[in-house]
């Protein structure tokens, strides 16, 4: 899978499925080998992320509703070419878009 300069969103309402879904776009985008590999680089809460200097973001709990500035700084990151990918509960009209949505549907 080719690095799109996008957010790439997993949503679902399940947490682990989430982070399965994560894992798997991970793999497929070469960012690790094994799945088990890559659930080891994902946080749980997107203000354990260093939206700064993190080259890397992976996040399973992300509220898309809830800030601005963190949503924004995941769009710049994306823009500049970083992977980012993260899950959330639901899909925000306001993120739509910037990401591209990945449900368990689809993915798993």
């Amino acid at each position: 899978m080719q690095l799109e300069k996008k957010i790439m969103l997993c949503v679902d309402s399940d947490a682990e499925t989430r982070k399965k879904m994560i894992s798997k776009l991970a793999v497929q985008m070469g960012l690790a080998i094994i799945p088990s590999d890559s659930s080891k680089l994902i946080k749980s809460d997107i203000y354990d992320v260093d939206l700064e200097n993190d080259y890397i973001i992976l996040c399973d709990n992300v509220d898309l509703s809830g800030s601005d500035r963190i949503l924004h700084a995941l769009y710049r990151r994306a823009a500049l070419g970083a992977p980012v990918i993260i899950g959330a509960k639901k899909m925000n009209k306001v993120a739509e878009f910037m990401c591209c949505v990945h449900y368990s549907s689809n993915l798993l």
